[in-house]
């Protein structure tokens, strides 16, 4: 039972530890979190040292396992209703007409 309640709460299927950097700073912009960006750990050598410490990046950067449980949290909290997420997918199946359609069927409704 404690194992199906970890994998609830880490987003089933999802392998966070392994998203890029990238992704995760997309999501971060996309969504308004108010946390820092990550910094890699070659920009984060570089900005250590010297006059790199004074720099508005450095103080504005954060180790990437901070972003990524931020952005965990963030995913695992957003609420599903799974009557709009239907509606909403048959409207764009029926109305876009890019719908990929399963081999074998000339034309998808």
């Amino acid at each position: 039972m404690a194992a199906s309640t970890q994998s609830q709460q880490d987003g089933i299927g999802i392998l966070w530890d392994q998203m890029p950097i990238t992704l995760l700073q997309q999501y971060r912009s996309a969504n308004l979190l108010r946390t820092p960006s990550a910094s890699t750990p070659y920009s984060a050598a570089v900005l250590s040292a010297g006059i790199g410490k004074k720099s508005a990046s450095y103080r504005d950067r954060q180790p990437q396992d901070s972003l990524l449980s931020a952005v965990r949290r963030h995913f695992n909290n957003q609420a599903i209703n799974e009557h709009d997420v239907i509606v909403n997918f048959l409207y764009t199946v029926k109305n876009s007409g890019t719908f990929p359609c399963p081999r074998g069927f000339e034309r998808c409704y």
